[in-house]
C-alpha cells in the first residue's frame, strides 16, 4: 500500500478516472483502436476493486484523506515571487498528492463505480472484437494457423463484429432478464435496471445505441460495399447470384479495385475460373486490415532517418524497408527448413569454440581411450601406467570396441556432412533466392549479377526518372483513373438509379436531414439527453418513417447510423404520451441499422412531399420503447435561412482573417504584458537616456556569482519619476516604485526589484558598469539581494558599500567583473558592516535632491 511517499496508484487511477470521464460522461474522445487491448484490462481492474466490499476505497480514504495536507507552500510562493528555481522534489509531491486524492475520489463515489462498471460491462463485446482483431488482423505470414474455410477478413471481421453487435442490442431488446447474462454484474450491485433513476437510464440508453451504430457504420456496413462484397464469391450457394450482380452494377458502386477486375476478367465465366477465384482468395487473405503490422515494419523508420548528415532520400529508405524484410522472409524459410530437416540445425551457443577443443578432437580412438573411458580415468589418475598392467587379452577387445567406434564416428561425420552440403545448396524464401547460412541471399546470384546492377540502374534511372520518388514530378507519368479510389455510391442504394426530378429532391432532403442532425443532435457531453428521434411524414405515399439517430460525425462530411423505429401498437401508452415507438426488428431477429443515405433514398423512392418533425421522448420505461410527448416540426426554410446565414458568416470571418493575416497568425498566442509608455521597458527607456555600454539579451540580474537572479526586463532602471509602471492586482491597477541614479564619478544605478512584474518588492539591484571580462564584453557588473528579513534602507546599504568595493580593483586581474560579482555572500552579508552612508556618498560624489 502506498504511504504518501509516491504517485505511482494516483497516477495510474487518475488516467483512468479521465478516461471513463471523456468516454462515458464527456468528449467522447475515443483512443485509437491499437490502445483499447490496454484500456479495457485496467478499467476492468479499476471495477473489480471499487466493487469488492468496499476495501480499496475505504483504504485509499485512509490513507490519503480530502483535508488539506500538512505544510504550508508560503515559503514555496515567496520563492516564485523572488524568481527562485522551483523545487522539483516538492512539485512532483504536490502533484502526487493531488493525483492520490482524485484516485481517492475515484473509488469511492458512487457515480463513479457505477460508471465504471457500465463501461466495463457494455464494452466487453467490443473488446471481443479488439482482440481478435489484433490477433489475427496482421500480415499473412506472421498470423496463427487459420481455421479451415472462409478467408482471415471475413472469418475475423465479418463474423465477430456481427456478433458483437448482437450481443449489444440484446442489452437493449431484453434488459435485465436472465437471457443477457451480461447484466448481472449491475443487476447485482445496483439493482434491476428499470429501478435505476432516469439520468442513469438515459445514459446507458444513450451509450447502448451509440455503440450499436459505431459498431455498424465501422464494421458492418462496409461488407454491404466493393470491394468487400467479393468476399461471398468463397462460398459456393452464394457465388453464382454475387458474380451475376457483379457484371450488372454500376460504375459508381465499384472501387478502382473491383472495376478494374471486372474490366479484365470481362466475363462471369472468367470470374468463376479458379485461377480468378484463387486470385480473389489471396487478396482478400493477405489484406492487413489492421494498423499493427505498418507499425512494426516501420518501426525502424526513426532509427534509419535519425542520424548525423543530410538525411537520407526516399529510395533509401525504400531500399532499407526492402533489405529488412528480405532478411526477415529469410529467417522464417530458414527455420521452416530446419524444422523439416532439409538444412542442419543450429549450432547451440552453449557449445564450446573449436579454438577451445582438445588436440585430439575428431581424431581416431585406440583401445587405452576406451579402457580410459570404461574406467572413469583421467590423465591425472595416471592411464598409462593402470594400461600397462592389463593383460593382452582385454588389450584386443578394448582395441576392437575402439575399432567399431571410430567407424560409427566416420559415417555419422560423413553423413552431416553431406547433410550440410546440400543444405548449403538448398535455395528457397523470398523469390527462391536466400541462401540456408550467411548472408541472406545467394552468393553465387550475387556475384552473378554484380556487374549487371549498375547498368540496369543506370538505364532505369534514365527511362523512368519521372517515377522516382524522390523527383518532383514523381506523379507526372501516373496514369488516369477512370473511377475513384473509393466507391462514390453503395450497391442497391443507388440515387443515379432515380431520374432527374427525385434526385434532385434527393440531394436536398438528404442536406437538410444532415443539417438537422448536426443542428439537433445532443453533444456529447450531454450524456444523459436521448438521442435524436426523427419522424418523416407524407401524404402522397400515405405513410411514415421513423428513425434515431445512433450516431452521427461532428465534423463535415456528416455520416450518420441510424436506428429505425415503428409505432408500438401493443404498447399501453402512459398518460400525456402521444405515441410509443420500438425498435425495428429484421427478419433474423436483430435491430434494424441503415445510414444516412439509405434512409433518404428509401423516403425519395416513395415521394417528394415529406415533413420532417423532432420528436420529445418521455421517461424511460423500457430500454427498447420511446415515449413521444410531443412533436416539434422542422421548419425547412428557416433551416435554409439560417445554413445560408452561416455560410455568409463564415465567407466574412474567411475574407476578414485574409485582410489582417497579422491578427489571425497571432490569435492564440500569449502577449506579453505592455509596459509604460506603449510597452517600451524601463531599462530601454533609461540606455536610450543615459547610453553606455550594451547589455547583452540574456544576462540577467546577478549572473555568475550572485545571490539572486530575475529577469533584467522586472527591474526598474529609469531615473526616479512621479509617472510609474502599474499592474493589475485584484482588479486595482497600483504604481512601483523606480530605480534611481547613485553617484556622479563614478554613476552607479540601484533600482528595486519586482519579480513577475508584481507590486510588491522582493529585493533590489545594483549596476556597477565598470568592468568586464575579456572573453564576455556584452555582460555587465551588477548584483541583486533579495529582500527577506531587511529593510529598504539596509539593502540599498549594502549594495552601495557592494558598489564602493568596487573601485579597488587594481590587483582582480583580467577577469575583473567576475572578481567583483562573486564578492558579497547571500543577502550582501560580507557588506553588512562597513562606512557609513555620508561616506559612501562622498567617494562617488553623489548630492541627495
Amino acid at each position: 500500500m502506498c504511504h504518501g511517499c509516491c504517485g505511482s496508484p494516483g497516477e495510474s487511477l487518475d488516467k483512468a478516472t479521465g478516461l471513463v470521464q471523456r468516454l462515458f460522461l464527456g468528449s467522447m474522445s475515443v483512443p485509437a483502436l491499437n490502445k483499447w487491448t490496454t484500456v479495457s484490462p485496467a478499467m476492468c481492474l479499476c471495477t473489480a476493486m471499487q466493487h469488492f466490499s468496499n476495501v480499496l476505497p475505504l483504504a485509499f480514504k485512509n490513507c490519503f484523506p480530502q483535508g488539506p495536507q500538512a505544510g504550508s507552500s508560503d515559503s514555496e510562493d515567496e520563492g516564485a515571487q523572488l524568481g527562485a528555481p522551483v523545487d522539483q522534489t516538492k512539485a512532483w509531491r504536490r502533484l502526487a498528492r493531488r493525483r492520490q486524492k482524485k484516485a481517492s475520489h475515484f473509488l469511492g463515489d458512487r457515480h463513479c463505480q457505477w460508471m465504471t462498471l457500465v463501461w466495463a460491462v457494455l464494452t466487453a463485446p467490443v473488446m471481443v472484437v479488439h482482440y481478435k482483431l489484433f490477433k489475427r488482423g496482421t500480415w499473412f505470414t506472421e498470423r496463427p494457423e487459420l481455421s479451415e474455410g472462409g478467408s482471415a477478413a471475413a472469418s475475423t471481421f465479418r463474423t465477430a463484429a456481427w456478433d458483437a453487435f448482437l450481443s449489444i442490442g440484446s442489452f437493449l431488446l431484453q434488459q435485465d432478464t436472465v437471457q443477457v447474462p451480461a447484466w448481472i454484474p449491475l443487476v447485482g450491485m445496483y439493482g434491476s435496471v428499470l429501478s435505476w433513476s432516469q439520468d442513469r437510464l438515459r445514459a446507458v440508453r444513450r451509450c447502448i445505441v451509440t455503440l450499436l451504430g459505431q459498431l455498424w457504420r465501422k464494421l458492418l456496413a462496409p461488407w454491404q460495399k466493393y470491394p468487400w462484397k467479393l468476399v461471398d464469391l468463397m462460398q459456393n450457394h452464394l457465388r453464382e447470384d454475387r458474380v451475376k450482380l457483379f457484371f450488372s452494377e454500376r460504375t459508381c458502386v465499384l472501387d478502382c479495385f473491383s472495376f478494374k477486375l471486372r474490366c479484365l476478367l470481362e466475363s462471369e465465366e472468367r470470374l468463376l475460373e479458379p485461377a480468378s477465384l484463387e486470385f480473389l482468395q489471396a487478396v482478400f487473405d493477405r489484406v492487413v486490415p489492421t494498423s499493427t503490422f505498418i507499425e512494426r515494419a516501420f518501426a525502424r523508420l526513426n532509427r534509419w532517418c535519425e542520424k548525423k548528415g543530410p538525411k537520407p532520400q526516399l529510395s533509401t529508405l525504400a531500399a532499407k524497408h526492402a533489405t529488412y524484410h528480405f532478411k526477415n522472409i529469410t529467417e522464417q524459410w530458414r527455420d521452416r527448413a530446419r524444422k523439416d530437416g532439409a538444412i542442419p540445425k543450429k549450432k547451440s551457443n552453449k557449445s564450446r569454440p573449436t579454438w577451445s577443443h582438445g588436440v585430439r578432437k575428431g581424431r581416431a580412438m585406440n583401445g587405452m581411450h576406451m579402457f580410459a573411458k570404461e574406467k572413469g580415468l583421467n590423465p591425472q589418475s595416471g592411464i598409462v601406467r593402470q594400461w600397462r598392467l592389463v593383460n593382452p587379452e582385454e588389450k584386443k577387445r578394448y582395441a576392437a570396441l575402439a575399432r567399431g567406434q571410430n567407424i560409427q564416428s566416420k559415417a555419422v561425420a560423413s553423413a552431416r556432412k553431406a547433410l550440410q552440403e546440400q543444405g548449403e545448396s538448398l535455395r528457397g524464401g523470398f523469390w527462391g533466392m536466400s541462401a540456408p547460412t550467411g548472408f541472406p541471399m545467394a552468393r553465387e546470384l550475387a556475384e552473378k549479377h554484380l556487374d549487371s546492377a549498375k547498368l540496369k540502374a543506370q538505364e532505369f534511372a534514365e527511362m523512368s526518372r519521372s517515377l522516382k520518388p524522390d523527383s518532383p514530378d514523381s506523379l507526372d507519368g501516373a496514369p488516369a483513373m477512370r473511377v475513384p479510389l473509393w466507391p462514390t455510391c453503395e450497391p442497391e442504394l443507388c440515387p443515379h438509379s432515380l431520374d432527374a426530378e427525385r434526385q434532385a429532391y434527393f440531394e436536398q432532403l438528404h442536406a437538410m436531414i444532415l443539417e438537422v442532425i448536426l443542428r439537433k443532435a445532443p453533444k456529447p457531453s450531454s450524456v444523459s439527453q436521448e438521442p435524436l428521434v426523427l419522424v418523416f411524414e407524407s401524404a402522397t405515399a400515405g405513410s411514415a418513417f421513423y428513425a434515431t439517430v445512433a450516431y452521427n460525425t461532428r465534423k463535415k462530411p456528416i455520416e450518420a447510423a441510424m436506428l429505425d423505429l415503428s409505432v408500438a401498437q401493443e404498447e399501453t401508452c402512459p398518460a400525456g404520451t402521444l405515441y410509443v415507438l420500438a425498435c425495428d426488428r429484421r427478419e433474423t431477429g436483430h435491430l434494424a441499422m441503415v445510414g444516412d443515405v439509405e434512409f433518404c433514398l428509401r423516403l425519395a423512392q416513395r415521394a417528394s412531399d415529406w415533413e420532417g418533425s423532432v420528436l420529445a421522448v418521455g421517461p424511460v420505461r423500457k430500454m427498447d420503447c420511446f415515449d413521444i410527448l410531443a412533436s416539434m416540426p422542422i421548419d425547412w426554410a428557416a433551416l435554409q435561412k439560417e445554413v445560408a446565414t452561416d455560410k455568409e458568416l463564415q465567407a466574412a470571418m474567411t475574407a476578414w482573417k485574409k485582410l489582417h493575416p497579422k491578427a489571425g497568425a497571432d490569435k492564440g498566442r500569449k502577449r506579453p504584458v505592455p509596459g509604460p509608455r506603449q510597452g517600451v521597458g524601463p531599462a530601454k527607456r533609461f540606455h536610450a537616456a543615459h547610453p553606455g555600454p550594451p547589455i547583452s539579451d540574456d544576462e540577467t540580474w546577478g549572473g555568475e556569482g550572485s545571490s539572486q537572479s530575475a529577469p533584467a526586463s522586472d527591474v526598474e532602471l529609469a531615473p526616479d519619476q512621479e509617472a510609474g509602471p502599474q499592474a493589475n492586482v485584484a482588479g486595482r491597477r497600483q504604481k512601483m516604485r523606480r530605480g534611481q541614479i547613485w553617484g556622479t564619478n563614478p554613476t552607479f544605478q540601484i533600482a528595486p526589484i519586482h519579480a513577475g512584474g508584481s507590486p510588491v518588492l522582493t529585493g533590489w539591484g545594483a549596476i556597477c558598469g565598470l568592468h568586464s571580462d575579456p572573453g564576455r564584453p556584452g555582460l555587465q557588473c551588477k548584483k541583486a539581494m533579495t529582500k527577506t528579513g531587511l529593510s529598504d534602507a539596509e539593502c540599498q546599504l549594502r549594495l552601495k558599500r557592494w558598489l564602493v568595493e568596487g573601485l579597488n580593483d587594481s590587483d582582480w586581474g583580467a577577469d575583473k567583473r567576475a572578481s567583483h560579482v562573486s564578492l558579497g555572500g547571500v543577502q550582501l552579508s560580507q557588506f553588512d558592516s562597513g562606512l557609513d552612508e555620508a561616506s559612501l556618498d562622498r567617494m562617488v560624489s553623489h548630492r541627495s535632491t
